[in-house]
Formats: structure tokens, sequence, C-alpha cells
């Protein structure tokens, strides 16, 4: 091994997931259970999914996708210079 990174827990179940890359430079996702079970994945079938990244947290991942479904609403509320009205009362 020649990379290890915590990527976090799956709280429904326990399940803690490690992200390891080999001399090879092929990376693989390790996950044990509660109950010591260990599964391996290719990080690129992993990250098929499109849902979780090899090497980024959870937490991570998830403020990611946060920020993509968060849209700005509507154009930005003044363009250009704010109106004097506006700088008048604030």
């Amino acid at each position: 091994m020649t990379r290890t990174f915590f990527q976090g827990i799956d709280d429904s179940d326990a399940t803690a997931f490690w992200n390891i890359t080999c001399s090879n430079g092929r990376s693989y996702v390790v996950t044990i259970a509660a109950d010591d079970t260990t599964r391996v994945l290719d990080c690129a079938k992993y990250e098929a999914s499109g849902l979780q990244r090899c090497f980024v947290t959870f937490k991570e991942r998830a403020d990611q996708l946060k920020q993509k479904m968060v849209k700005p609403e509507g154009p930005p509320r003044f363009s250009g210079a704010l109106p004097p009205e506006v700088l008048r009362t604030h």
C-alpha cells in the first residue's frame, strides 16, 4: 500500500469505509462491517454510481452534492451600481 484514507462510517450499519492505493497505482475501497466482515471494491466501480468518490470523506461529498442542488433564486437583486434610494436607506 502506498496510501490509506479513512472515508467514514455508514451510520445505518456501522460499516467503516477505507480507501487505499496500492504500489501498482490501483485504488480500492475496503469496507469493514461491525461483524468484521470485509469487502474490497475497485474505486472505478465504486465511483461509477456517481454518488461517492474515493479519497473524499462522506461529509465532504454530501456538502458537494448539496451545493449542486442549491440554485440561486433568480438574478442578483441589483445589477451594477446600487440605486441612490438604496444607498440612502442602508
